[in-house]
């Protein structure tokens, strides 16, 4: 008898399903957006904790190139831009009364590449952004770009707007490697790392991939060296899996075993070398500000953009549609209504553990208005064999990746009962599971 808990949990790894509750049970959702951001607003119920690390999130969908292996919400670079620009801008502006006064703690563009838009719209972009909402004490500014989109021009642009974090895909540096992914431009490589070199940010995130496609230990050792000699204040490593779309057979046993053997190879290298990096303290752990604060503080977002998902505490969550849907009506969403204190503290529990992020109970208390020990208690008689109590914090118990993620959807009532909405990928029925479970997430 297949196990719902396993079924799920393949088919959203191999879909790239945002791992985030409630996002993965989205459904058409007819809201008002400015009506459901007035009510969070305006409840005073809503825990003052929360209010404090309010974030804004931009998705702009354009890349120079779309990569064979991303799976994000993407499309080339064409004559759309100019209509994405103005009804992003009037999307914005339906929000400015809305927030006024309300300070925001961060501001992350991401995509997509938002670093592949011209001079002029980014500065309009920024300006637009910096003259509607509060946001002179931003705790972190940050941007998304590729390699081939940097130049001397942005970078001034972005210093001279207040950036603080620039993220960087390097994903691997090999010419051979980039072109089997349909990520091979024209363009001077060390030239443009000399610019990443010369203009400086408070962070530099550096993001490689491990394991895609055409990259072996050399490009690999090359790639992560050439990286850390800019020093950075994170190198992020991800993990190449062959989403659904993909064109990959699960039932080739050669091709599975190639794919497990080359990630792991890469995945002990890369992480010899950045530990080595760590130690000698050529390289910071600073992680996007706004992703540990939405995961670790529960914090509000409101974002605008194609699929930009927007976080409500205890109202409701919702993601804008696809850049296509987006350009004919951007109030069109997608979405899920809060039902309670309970799901929220269990939206909450989901989102830290599957990052091995401990709860702090003192902490939650804050966020959430519960007492740590109704939050232990709660928490525990959930889950209670897979965390252990350390110092005012529950900590995972459970190592494994795979174990923790089931547990948690076998659990939590959320998880449990909405488990149907997942759809099973039809390609790889019959296949057996924990198998599939240890190559889509056994690294």
């Amino acid at each position: 008898m297949s196990d719902p808990a396993k079924r799920a949990l393949i088919a959203k790894t191999h879909g790239q399903l945002n791992h985030e509750l409630p996002v993965m049970f989205y459904e058409p959702w007819a809201v008002d957006k400015r009506e459901l951001w007035a009510a969070w607003l305006e409840d005073t119920t809503v825990p003052a904790a929360l209010r404090k690390n309010l974030g804004i999130y931009i998705h702009v969908p354009y890349c120079t190139q779309v990569c064979s292996f991303c799976y994000l919400e993407k499309r080339r670079l064409d004559a759309t831009v100019p209509s994405f620009m103005d009804v992003l801008l009037s999307e914005i502006e339906d929000f400015v009364a809305l927030f006024s006064g309300v300070p925001f703690r961060t501001l992350y563009l991401g995509g997509g590449t938002p670093g592949a838009l011209t001079v002029s719209q980014l500065d309009r972009l920024f300006s637009t952004l910096r003259s509607s909402f509060q946001l002179d004490s931003l705790a972190e500014f940050s941007l998304e770009t590729d390699l081939p989109s940097l130049t001397e021009e942005k970078l001034q642009c972005y210093q001279a707007h207040g950036l603080t974090r620039l993220s960087v895909g390097l994903q691997n540096l090999d010419p051979s490697v980039l072109a089997q992914n349909n990520r091979l431009h024209q363009y001077d490589i060390e030239g443009k790392m000399a610019l990443l070199d010369q203009y400086r940010f408070r962070d530099l995130n550096l993001d490689v991939i491990l394991g895609i496609p055409g990259s072996h230990l050399d490009n690999l050792e090359h790639t992560i060296s050439r990286a850390l000699a800019l020093r950075p204040t994170r190198l992020s490593l991800y993990t190449f899996n062959p989403y659904d779309g993909y064109d990959f057979d699960y039932a080739d046993a050669t091709a599975v075993e190639g794919l497990v053997e080359n990630r792991r190879a890469q995945q002990a290298l890369a992480k010899r070398m950045v530990s080595a990096a760590e130690s000698r303290g050529d390289l910071g752990v600073q992680d996007n500000l706004q992703l540990d604060d939405t995961m670790r503080l529960h914090c509000p977002l409101l974002g605008f953009g194609p699929s930009a998902n927007n976080r409500l505490p205890f109202h409701g969550y919702y993601r804008n549609v696809d850049s296509y849907a987006y350009l004919e009506d951007r109030n069109r969403v997608v979405g899920w209504r809060s039902n309670g204190p309970d799901e929220e503290l269990e939206f909450h529990v989901y989102n830290s553990l599957i990052r091995n992020i401990p709860i702090d109970l003192r902490v939650s208390r804050t966020l959430l208005g519960r007492l740590p020990s109704e939050i232990h208690a709660k928490v525990t008689e959930w889950l209670g064999a897979y965390l252990r109590f350390e110092d005012g914090r529950l900590v995972r118990n459970v190592p494994n990746d795979v174990d923790m993620h089931l547990s948690l959807l076998r659990n939590l009532k959320v998880t449990r009962e909405n488990l149907h909405k997942i759809d099973f990928p039809s390609s790889l029925e019959g296949l057996d599971e924990d198998r599939l479970l240890d190559v889509l997430m056994g690294y």
